[in-house]
């Protein structure tokens, strides 16, 4: 009498958990990989129009916004971090929203967080985008943002929480350059706006 046999032997169902494994594995790591990728192209994005922004306001007001115009007068370099660089994006921002004539930035394209939530430059807390922070009827659980209430930042791409962007003001060629903090390997602070941090 011959037996039919069903089924798989334990080996060949480890064989075929293991090639399941590795599938999910590269699947994974490129989805990851993808999701870095898209969030540090947004943060350059996003750091170009605030930059775009405040030398539009330059070029229409023939002066910085009032923080950037006093460490201007003084002939000083100086980096704006946190809520600092938060108070000069508002000034910005602020000629630029509701029926504003003549916008200095597109707010849309911007990335919020409340401040009181936003934390240093490291980020704590997860944002939205300027569209969901103004809205009307905002969705259950959160609220509507005022202007003054607002953190300006980014997705970090490595972890998705909100970190803020920071403003250099550079007075040898009256420019201003706009990117974020860091903690370089000896634990100091530095601005960079460059896609790599080493």
């Amino acid at each position: 009498m011959k037996t039919s046999r069903r089924g798989l032997t334990l080996v060949e169902l480890m064989v075929v958990i293991a090639i399941i494994g590795v599938l999910i594995t590269m699947v994974a790591t490129t989805a990851a990989s993808a999701m870095r990728s898209a969030r540090a192209k947004r943060r350059d994005a996003m750091a170009k129009v605030l930059r775009e922004g405040l030398t539009t306001y330059y070029a229409r007001h023939g002066r910085w916004p009032a923080p950037l115009e006093s460490v201007a007068e003084q002939g000083s370099d100086k980096t704006f971090a946190d809520t600092e660089a938060d108070e000069v994006f508002r000034l910005v921002v602020k000629g630029s929203s509701g029926s504003a004539p003549n916008p200095c930035i597109d707010p849309h394209a911007l990335f919020v967080a409340p401040e009181r939530t936003a934390g240093t430059y490291e980020g704590k807390g997860y944002g939205v985008s300027f569209d969901e922070a103004v809205m009307k009827n905002p969705p259950p659980r959160r609220r509507r943002l005022g202007l003054g209430e607002m953190a300006f930042g980014f997705q970090d791409p490595s972890n998705g929480k909100f970190r803020r962007y920071a403003i250099r003001y550079v007075s040898e060629s009256d420019y201003v350059r706009v990117g974020w903090m860091y903690r370089d390997r000896h634990g100091n602070k530095k601005f960079t706006d460059t896609r790599e941090v080493r």
